[in-house]
């Protein structure tokens, strides 16, 4: 089990020091021994989205999608499930290929058309 957990995350690894009690300890494992611990957690089904992709409208999390045959956005509510430093983890009714709008988003309403921009290729 968990009995340490650090406040502050490592600033280059963005980990966090844990310490844990193993309830059975293996003959050849000895005290100050480190290990690397790979633990199961419920998953969260969801997209990673940019965290720059999430906008409020209503006091309600929502993500832009543009629909292609038009050039125009609409609004997507979603659920926001985790958020780290640059991605949120999203659920709602996103598909797989589904384009968003990544930046700008508080200036975004369903009259608006865009136009997707692909960066060229090196």
């Amino acid at each position: 089990y968990l009995r340490e957990l650090s406040p502050v995350a490592d600033p280059i690894s963005r980990t966090y020091d844990a310490r844990f009690q193993l309830l059975e300890i293996p003959k050849d494992i000895a005290i100050g021994m480190t290990a690397t611990v790979r633990l199961r957690t419920p998953r969260r089904l969801g997209r990673r989205i940019p965290l720059t992709a999430v906008g409020h409208q209503d006091g309600e999390a929502i993500v832009w999608r543009i629909v292609e045959s038009t050039g125009r956005v609409e609004a997507l509510p979603v659920e926001v499930l985790s958020y780290d430093d640059d991605f949120a983890s999203v659920r709602g009714e996103l598909h797989d290929g589904d384009a968003i709008v990544s930046a700008g988003v508080q200036r975004m309403d369903s009259r608006v058309r865009v136009h997707l921009w692909n960066e060229p290729s090196p």
